[in-house]
């Protein structure tokens, strides 16, 4: 749209489907929207209608689509599967490699393409325009819509291409502030400009440049310019955060700290206990060590301990299993007396990863195990 009103003319209606591309607060804001600065009237398409769609669609498939064919990564459904997977394989191995890849194209040179390819579709007869006699050989033909163009203006029509300085202001993004002390913040940036100190209190336009954070320009909520204001008063860095800046400033330090989380769990994995500090032993005199020895000599002998409890029978099924891995076991020594519900149960701990790793810390054949709860 930019590229349109700036280098042909300006429009009155932008026509659009339904989609969240325009149908939001960027476009539709009463203030800071792009519709209303711009003048412009939107009018969507009526839903699930291509057809009152078919200008612009056609135009994406006879000129956008013919133009990005020419190109190796073209990735649309009339290109070969054998070199599609190729053109990705290679691709992605040379930005793995070198963080770019000679199959993609340059900004540049897709810039090139488009206006070769726009340039081609204006100077070419369409069926839609009036019929004339091509005054190269003579025989009657279609105009071009570049024809058309310079018929109109011929007939005292005159284009009204937004300035470029205009342009370049209309089409920042834009956001309500409210004014303190001639100061607008801004992303944790302050803008002053005098101006402003007769704006104290009110709400005011704020239009930005996402890469540039050095000014704003400042207008009244029913478009009036009031003025450019500078980045200063209390500053939170050395220099002012642009909007690009800081949003890869906040993306970084998220990537900082999933990374740090991945180190405190690597660094508990070498130790997972915490560590007893080792404490100095105490030394003690000969003659301690020698009333101790004869207080030892005087203490009644130990009882002798109790019997250890029974155990069960080899084979037979203890009430109680101390866990999943004493249960595993059992099954696989005692595969006879395995119940059908331990083979299920079996069948599904067996799909889980942490189990299938108990049972290898253990000592416990996993493939043994799968068989026997087949």
């Amino acid at each position: 749209l930019r590229h349109a009103v700036t280098s042909a003319t300006q429009g009155d209606i932008i026509y659009y489907d339904n989609g969240g591309g325009i149908n939001n607060a960027t476009w539709e804001d009463e203030v800071t929207g792009l519709a209303a600065r711009l003048g412009i009237t939107k009018l969507n398409s009526a839903p699930w209608s291509s057809q009152a769609r078919g200008v612009v669609e056609r135009f994406h498939s006879s000129v956008l689509h013919k133009a990005a064919r020419q190109r190796p990564t073209y990735v649309g459904q009339r290109m070969d599967q054998d070199a599609r997977r190729t053109a990705f394989k290679v691709t992605r191995a040379e930005i793995k490699a070198t963080g770019t890849s000679r199959l993609l194209t340059s900004w540049a040179d897709f810039i090139a393409d488009i206006d070769a390819a726009m340039e081609a579709y204006n100077g070419r007869p369409h069926s839609f325009h009036p019929k004339i006699v091509d005054p190269t050989t003579g025989k009657r033909r279609h105009m071009t819509p570049s024809e058309v163009w310079d018929q109109a203006i011929n007939d005292g029509w005159t284009p009204d291409p937004l300035p470029a300085e205009e342009a370049r202001t209309l089409f920042r993004p834009a956001v309500r502030r409210k004014v303190n002390r001639a100061l607008i913040n801004w992303i944790g940036n302050e803008y002053f400009a005098p101006e402003l100190e007769y704006l104290h209190g009110e709400e005011v336009m704020v239009a930005y440049d996402i890469h540039d954070a050095g000014s704003v320009s400042v207008s009244l909520l029913d478009g009036r310019y009031v003025c450019e204001a500078i980045w200063g008063g209390h500053k939170r860095a050395y220099l002012p955060v642009s909007f690009a800046q800081r949003a890869k400033e906040q993306r970084v330090a998220g990537k900082i700290q999933r990374l740090e989380n991945h180190r405190q769990v690597a660094l508990a994995e070498l130790n997972p206990t915490p560590a007893i500090e080792p404490q100095p032993a105490e030394i003690f005199s000969p003659e301690i060590l020698r009333a101790a020895e004869e207080a030892y000599a005087r203490m009644e002998p130990p009882q002798a301990a109790p019997a250890p409890a029974a155990i069960a029978a080899p084979g037979r099924r203890p009430a109680v299993f101390v866990d999943d891995a004493s249960w595993a076991r059992w099954v696989m020594e005692n595969p006879d007396q395995a119940l059908d519900q331990d083979r299920a149960e079996l069948r599904r701990k067996l799909r889980d990863r942490n189990f299938k790793d108990l049972l290898e810390m253990q000592g416990l054949d996993v493939g043994a195990l799968s068989a026997l709860a087949a």
